[in-house]
């Protein structure tokens, strides 16, 4: 997301049985969104189809 101070994550995501929460600010958008598009491989991997289908084409949508 966008915010007055520049563009900003959260992430949410399990660890031995933990849920984790993290948060980073970026440089630029090109980091940003570097950043999604690794966000959204993670999940793809862990989705069963069709989920995995639709979160591929979600990656294609990213900007480069």
């Amino acid at each position: 997301m966008k915010t007055d101070k520049g563009l900003f994550a959260v992430h949410v995501y399990e660890e031995n049985e933990m849920t984790k929460i993290s948060s980073m600010e970026f440089r630029d958008e090109n980091e940003y969104y570097r950043d999604m598009k690794d966000w959204l491989l993670i999940l793809a991997e862990k989705a069963p189809e069709p989920y995995r289908a639709e979160i591929l084409k979600q990656m294609e949508a990213v900007p480069a």
